[in-house]
């Protein structure tokens, strides 16, 4: 899909240290953003746990595979995309999430922070940032089975998941 520079396959997300429903009760924004490193199987739990693919139904002859979140009629327009200059063992770049594959796709070399900085609202957010995340939606997946209404599902689905 992608020209890509460098391919990573990703580890399954690493297990979870506290419940989800105690890590969403103490879970609050940061106001600054201090330089933090990350390993690479943490970013793949990251993005393994918010859009990555849970299970599928070929046992019961639906071939169809479920991901992490909700989506309207299990078509998952969403795509994830991240940058990094501060991943142990992954290049600084642009990549590219493929949970059908589990595996990142690294779209050109170089991170160009100073790029993404002045495409967001607080560009200081993007600074030592170990990752920064876009997502961006097909509109043709979920438009193709719902006509206009799928426009409106794409971004209830952008709004509500997935979480990073």
């Amino acid at each position: 899909m992608f020209g890509s520079v460098a391919n990573r396959i990703l580890v399954p997300p690493l297990p979870l240290d506290k419940p989800i429903g105690e890590m969403m009760l103490t879970r609050s924004s940061a106001r600054t953003v201090a330089r933090c490193d990350l390993t690479l199987e943490q970013t793949a739990s990251i993005f393994g746990y918010a859009y990555g693919i849970t299970r599928d139904q070929r046992s019961m002859g639906f071939p169809r595979r479920f991901r992490a979140c909700p989506s309207a009629g299990g078509l998952y327009p969403l795509e994830l995309y991240f940058n990094t200059e501060h991943v142990i063992g992954l290049p600084a770049g642009p990549y590219h999430f493929n949970p059908e594959k589990r595996r990142l796709e690294q779209l050109c070399s170089g991170g160009r922070k100073d790029v993404w900085a002045k495409a967001v609202v607080q560009p200081n957010a993007v600074g030592d940032s170990a990752l920064v995340y876009f997502i961006t939606p097909v509109f043709d997946r979920t438009i193709l089975k719902y006509g206009d209404r799928g426009y409106r599902f794409v971004h209830i689905e952008t709004i509500t998941s997935p979480k990073i």
